[in-house]
């Protein structure tokens, strides 16, 4: 039988909003989340909509930060995804995509501080299979590289984007071309204007030679 906890979740409208509703039927997602609040068992239950508030989640955020003598957004690389759940923070973690976005929207104080912090975070599976995750991602990824038209993604390299922790998505095209074409269908892409690492044997393709000499002569 699921536990509670999973039971809970999977009933409620904010798991579905947050594209998990194909794991509804999922036993094993509800085992491992089960194993997860099993972590916090003995830290006393909440009261219903306890986390819907901000105050309590900094509170919590706040002892965690004190255990781990994190005194500033930096620090927080000493933290992990793992470690918050294991200290009760499943329910709050599930309502975020992520530690650093919950960390973002629990210290909006810190603003740009949080650009460049590492955290050690994962998000749920298959959430970058979801388009609008993926343009969230590289639209967040333009703004802080000031790129504002197609053109201007020729000075980013496929490495970049994989070091600014785009992996997962990159991995699921061929090349950066393709997903940009995927990302953002309104804009036109020419190939010679994205610097991508292409797939092995792409250019034994005499398709793929040509549309890049007709790109290029265009």
């Amino acid at each position: 039988r699921p536990p509670v906890l999973c039971s809970q979740l999977c009933s409620s409208s904010r798991f579905v909003w947050h594209g998990y509703q194909y794991l509804l039927s999922n036993r094993q997602c509800c085992s491992q989340i089960g194993e997860l609040g099993s972590e916090d068992k003995n830290r006393g239950r909440k009261p219903p909509g306890y986390w819907n508030s901000m105050d309590n989640q900094r509170q919590f955020f706040d002892q965690i930060a004190k255990k781990y003598n994190v005194t500033k957004p930096s620090q927080w690389n000493r933290v992990s995804y793992q470690q918050v759940a294991k200290e009760g923070g499943v329910t709050v973690l599930l309502r975020y995509s992520s530690l650093k976005q919950a960390l973002q929207s629990v210290y909006p104080e810190h603003g740009h501080e949080w650009d460049s912090v590492t955290i050690r975070s994962r998000v749920p599976n298959h959430y970058w299979a979801n388009l609008k995750h993926q343009r969230e991602f590289f639209d967040d990824f333009a703004s802080k590289h000031k790129l504002t038209k197609p053109s201007d993604w020729c000075n980013i390299t496929y490495r970049q984007l994989e070091a600014a922790g785009a992996a997962a998505i990159l991995h699921r095209y061929p090349s950066l071309h393709s997903a940009l074409q995927t990302i953002y269908p309104e804009n036109e892409w020419k190939l010679n204007e994205t610097r991508s690492q292409t797939p092995k044997n792409y250019w034994k393709s005499l398709q793929n030679q040509r549309a890049f000499f007709e790109n290029f002569a265009a």
